[in-house]
């Protein structure tokens, strides 16, 4: 049960990283960000139950702190004071990114 569900937190953290790509604005990048940290977190806190590791239940709470408290705390303040709600410019157009993101995951695993 527990192996499951580190890997259905993997399999949402890869989602949600793809995702991400197809975000073109700042606070729906910033609050993917936010979620794909707490599947990690939550990750690493069940592979620290699995194995009895109390490192692994520190790095969990590390993990969630910064990256799910702290980092868009700040960042949530950065765009509200700038007022850059707005589109961001991308690079590759959301096709394009999708398409090379999921070349990317498929060579990977092979």
């Amino acid at each position: 049960m527990i192996k499951f569900l580190v890997e259905f937190f993997g399999a949402m953290s890869l989602f949600l990283a793809i995702a991400q790509l197809s975000s073109n604005r700042l606070n729906l990048s910033i609050k993917i960000y936010q979620l794909q940290s707490v599947f990690l977190s939550m990750s690493i806190l069940f592979i620290g139950i699995v194995s009895s590791e109390f490192e692994l239940y520190i790095s969990s709470f590390l993990n969630f702190l910064i990256k799910v408290i702290l980092i868009p705390f700040f960042l949530f303040k950065v765009v509200e004071k700038i007022k850059l709600d707005r589109e961001v410019s991308m690079y590759l157009n959301i096709t394009n990114s999708l398409l090379f993101s999921i070349l990317i995951v498929i060579f990977a695993f092979y």
